[in-house]
């Protein structure tokens, strides 16, 4: 018919792109399910590996592209320890006529993966730590060099290709990690590059290092790569990848450049940091795009101060209020104060965070607090400013001593946890040089407020904290112990009370009726022994049951509910409330005062450390 445009050719689909060929199907779904039951022993391995090998031989690269088959290869390259087999597959997938739609094939590609990364295993034993090659190298380093670098001149050549398929962009990745050293698989994410680092990037980079130092082919095509994907690379076709699906593979080369080839890494940020601030509109579409915000997070953490600092005081001087307001933004605002190492461009970013961090915290923006508070560990000079940018914050000028318990429960009266920021960044302050102030707001705290803050998870790190800084003054953890000997221990609560005299009806002279556990099921409790067996201690036998009471022989009775776990002498009303924080707190208090330990015996001394086994 005229004016009816033929339709256009179709795109092949990944599958289509694998030779078709014929095989025994039943085989290797066959060999599939043998590998999810198990072997007997290590015979049985070799000879799987074996049958599998004879199987698969000419033909390694046509049958990668379905699952099976693809799922026994995987196998053997993960599980055989003859490296005369790891070298046969490499061969066989050898990117020398290698095409490029191959890679899209997701079975494919992850062959291809786990081949690179054997083959850096195998090369990590030809380097020692010390950074040089032993005397008489073993006759598999040569081969698995060459192995990826092939695939590294092979990934250069077609990259605009790789890079437009997500399977491809996976193993450029596999491929920059298996240059740099590294790990493979790391996976760095806003979890691990965050405020729970305990050491800085580069200490933590250097932990995945499988060798010491690459050799001098490793380096000239990392140079390469960094040249082409980023450094020479079009500006418009840059931010497309920056936007895309090339995010991760540029972030893990930022972390690799900076720990191998420092120079080039900063080359490499000063070009992403042009692409990404030169125009309002790329910065915001940027920044506020949750898989892009991962990479500006990454540049604030591998870039020098120096840069840090011109970054600064071009792009983000007076714009950190719209940045914390957006959901993602707010990310590269907590790493920009990790990442500070400078003091005079800490005092820059408080000066603009501090009058505002009470809206901070009501934008629910509390990890922006935490970071400040961490910071405040490098600069000293800045913990008593951000104490007092608390004290504002939370409305407490003129009461003072009210701080912590806004800090930790707030203004919501039927809130069920302490609020984790909140105990997060009073764990930072009690390492301060002078946490006075927070000490005495912490003893001000009614007796069973403290009992709560030990009882919750997150608030017996507060308490850990507080105890074992040695910046405390004593007086106040001698007041701490006072209020905690006077209610928090010694003391039975309602529910127990409740409990025990219902028990105590149940119970004739020395002998307890068993009450029949309650239908349906519940958690076990973290004390609990799911198989019910006694538990045996110093003779004394315990048997724990759900919603059940028994007694040993010397007249002790554990009682369990679904809420908490107390453990009494029977006819006495001093009990010891065991929740998952007690053990910990204990650990903390009994060394302090003799007396202190008079009063908890026996049942503390005898019970704690075995509780704090099963924990």
């Amino acid at each position: 018919m005229e004016g009816v445009t033929p339709n256009s050719p179709r795109t092949p689909s990944p599958l289509e792109t694998i030779k078709r060929i014929d095989f025994d199907v039943d085989y290797f779904n066959r060999m599939s399910r043998r590998i999810q039951d198990g072997f007997k022993d290590d015979i049985d391995r070799v000879v799987f590996v074996e049958s599998i090998m004879k199987t698969v031989k000419g033909k390694e690269l046509d049958l990668s592209g379905f699952k099976h088959p693809s799922t026994c290869i995987q196998w053997v390259i993960e599980n055989s320890t003859n490296l005369v087999v790891i070298k046969s597959l490499a061969l066989a997938f050898y990117p020398k006529g290698l095409d490029t739609e191959i890679l899209s094939n997701q079975h494919t590609s992850r062959v291809i993966q786990l081949l690179l990364e054997a083959s850096l295993k195998i090369l990590s034993n030809e380097y020692t730590f010390g950074g040089h090659r032993p005397e008489t190298p073993t006759r598999h380093g040569k081969w698995t060099e060459q192995f990826i670098c092939a695939f590294s001149q092979f990934v250069i050549i077609n990259m605009d290709t790789i890079l437009s398929d997500g399977n491809g962009t996976h193993v450029m990745v596999t491929v920059i990690e298996a240059l740099g050293g590294v790990r493979i698989g790391r996976h760095w994410s806003r979890k691990t590059i965050g405020f729970a680092l305990k050491s800085s990037i580069i200490t933590e980079l250097e932990k995945d290092n499988v060798i010491k130092e690459i050799p001098p082919s490793f380096t000239r095509l990392m140079i390469k790569i960094a040249k082409k994907l980023i450094i020479r690379r079009p500006d418009r076709d840059l931010k497309e990848i920056i936007l895309g699906r090339g995010t991760a593979l540029i972030q893990n080369l930022l972390f690799i450049l900076m720990v191998r080839l420092p120079e080039v890494c900063e080359i490499t940020v000063k070009r992403l940091v042009y692409i990404i601030f030169s125009s309002e509109e790329n910065k915001f579409a940027i920044t506020t795009n949750s898989a892009s915000a991962y990479l500006v997070e990454a540049i604030m953490l591998v870039c020098s101060q120096r840069r840090l600092t011109q970054l600064w005081h071009r792009y983000l001087k007076g714009k950190l209020m719209e940045m914390w307001k957006d959901d993602i933004a707010n990310f590269v605002v907590q790493r920009l104060i990790d990442a500070v190492q400078d003091i005079d461009l800490f005092k820059y970013i408080c000066d603009e965070v501090f009058p505002e961090l009470g809206n901070v915290f009501a934008y629910n923006r509390a990890g922006i607090g935490v970071c400040l508070a961490k910071a405040c560990l490098r600069f000293k000079s800045m913990q008593e400013p951000f104490v007092n940018a608390l004290i504002t914050a939370f409305n407490c000028e003129a009461r003072q001593i009210h701080l912590v318990p806004a800090m930790l429960f707030g203004e919501l009266k039927h809130r069920r946890s302490l609020w984790l920021h909140g105990s997060l960044m009073l764990q930072y302050i009690f390492r301060f040089e002078d946490p006075c102030r927070v000490s005495r707001s912490l003893i001000s705290l009614e007796p069973h407020r403290l009992v709560e803050i030990c009882s919750d998870k997150s608030g017996s790190h507060v308490i850990d904290c507080f105890l074992k800084s040695d910046n405390v003054p004593e007086k106040f953890k001698a007041q701490f112990k006072e209020k905690m000997r006077s209610c928090s221990i010694n003391s039975v609560t309602d529910e127990d009370k409740e409990e025990d005299s219902y028990n105590n009806r149940k119970t004739k002279g020395n002998r307890v009726h068993k009450q029949r556990p309650r239908t349906g099921r519940r958690a076990p409790l973290p004390y609990e022994r799911r198989d019910r067996s006694p538990i045996t201690h110093k003779g004394r036998d315990i048997i724990f049951h759900r919603r059940c009471n028994t007694a040993d022989r010397d007249g002790y009775q554990a009682s369990y509910s679904a809420r908490r776990t107390t453990i009494y002498r029977i006819g006495e009303k001093r009990s010891l409330s065991r929740s998952p924080s007690i053990p910990r707190l204990l650990s903390r208090l009994l060394p302090m005062q003799k007396e202190f330990q008079f009063e908890l015996e026996p049942i503390t001394r005898r019970f704690s450390a075995h509780f704090q086994q099963l924990i």
